[in-house]
């Protein structure tokens, strides 16, 4: 990268991507999530919230990637508890806060791997 383009980055802020999604299954909307991309030191953080149709729960993630869009760190919240995911090399960590209790470990994160994001799946066991 050039030092010119370097410090344009720097410069000129990025404009974050936001959006908006309706949810629906077979043909009705069941719920709606927004969504925002940004640009931050470093590389992109992914936001986003869910909400299903006459479910006050809110379902929400986070995701920290580098320039190269590999994961740094993902976090999953709603109403029953949080999981934290924190990404280094060679040993990364897991948090997850149930109910008030907390569960930690430690895990090696594939080279190359990545995080699919589950909260729409996840929601459908709700339905």
């Amino acid at each position: 990268m050039s030092i010119v383009l370097a410090l344009l980055l720097l410069v000129v802020p990025v404009k974050a991507e936001t959006g908006r999604f309706t949810l629906t299954q077979d043909g009705r909307r069941i719920g709606t999530e927004e969504f925002t991309i940004s640009a931050v030191l470093g590389g992109y953080r992914a936001e986003g919230q869910m909400r299903l149709d006459g479910d006050p729960t809110v379902m929400k993630s986070r995701m920290v990637l580098d320039q190269q869009l590999n994961p740094i760190s993902y976090e999953y919240e709603d109403a029953r508890g949080l999981i934290r995911i924190r990404i280094e090399d060679p040993v990364s960590d897991y948090e997850q806060i149930v109910n008030g209790e907390t569960i930690t470990d430690n895990f090696q994160f594939p080279k190359g791997g990545f995080i699919l994001e589950n909260m729409f799946h996840h929601s459908f066991k709700h339905l």
